[in-house]
């Protein structure tokens, strides 16, 4: 990423999108209660503070070890924003 503030409105982005995904998704599989859906929207945008929390305690004064610690967090969204979606798939049966 080139700089924080890029990389935070990436993050931001993308769990918007995600959020979008998940309210999409009760559209058209919709549930007896609100409630999963909730919580998987919760789930998202707790995920989103606890990212930009990180991003936000980046060192400005050593930029190979910012880049380093950028590439971390960019790594940490693909592995816990993403499978979120995952979970939708398991309450439709997919």
């Amino acid at each position: 990423m080139a700089n924080i503030r890029k990389l935070k409105k990436e993050i931001k982005y993308l769990t918007a999108d995600l959020v979008d995904e998940c309210k999409n998704f009760f559209v058209f599989h919709p549930a007896p209660d609100t409630r999963k859906r909730d919580e998987i929207t919760a789930k998202i945008v707790k995920k989103e503070k606890e990212i930009i929390n990180e991003i936000n305690h980046l060192k400005k004064n050593a930029p190979a070890k910012a880049k380093a610690y950028a590439n971390q967090i960019v790594e940490k969204v693909r592995k816990e924003l993403v499978p979120i979606l995952d979970e939708l798939g398991k309450i439709s049966g997919n």
